[in-house]
């Protein structure tokens, strides 16, 4: 398997995950956030919409979607949290968009060769990175909010793992 597959495999591997953690989800149950205060479901999936326009935007597809204005202002990196739920979209309308950006990920990773893995990008104002590592940011970066996700469905909706 060459690298940009073995890159590609985790990555989409990862959004299979997520897509398992939330199918039993309610919207009720995911606006919940604990006596811990985690962040919640909703905003969760929002945040991985957001920062997946980053790995878009990185490997050149189209970053713009229904909605992703919003969005930024709700779940980018450094925005303080809305503690008024009814700010925050339907589970089902971000679970969709997740999907969407997600696909445009894919598709634009379908045109990353393992020549361009190495190859430095202007990210953000403050971030460059090579699309090697970026990939593999996202994709821990990813994880993580699985992660997060299934902390909320233990700790907070008192559900036992998905994955055995």
């Amino acid at each position: 398997m060459e690298a940009v597959d073995s890159l590609k495999s985790g990555y989409v591997s990862i959004k299979q995950w997520v897509d398992k953690l939330l199918e039993d989800v309610t919207e009720e149950e995911s606006v919940q956030r604990g006596k811990d205060l985690m962040n919640h479901i909703r905003w969760q999936v929002g945040h991985l919409c957001v920062s997946t326009k980053l790995l878009v935007k990185g490997l050149g597809g189209d970053t713009e979607y229904e909605g992703s204005e919003r969005y930024s202002k709700l779940f980018d990196f450094g925005v303080e949290f809305a503690e008024d739920p009814s700010l925050f979209p339907a589970l089902r309308e971000l679970i969709d968009n997740y999907g969407m950006v997600h696909n445009r990920a894919v598709s634009a990773l379908d045109g990353v060769s393992a020549d361009d893995l190495d190859e430095v990008i202007q990210i953000t104002d403050e971030w460059k990175e090579s699309r090697g590592r970026l990939i593999m940011f996202m994709t821990l970066h990813d994880a993580y909010h699985a992660g997060q996700i299934g902390a909320i469905r233990a700790k907070v909706l008192g559900r036992k793992g998905v994955f055995g």
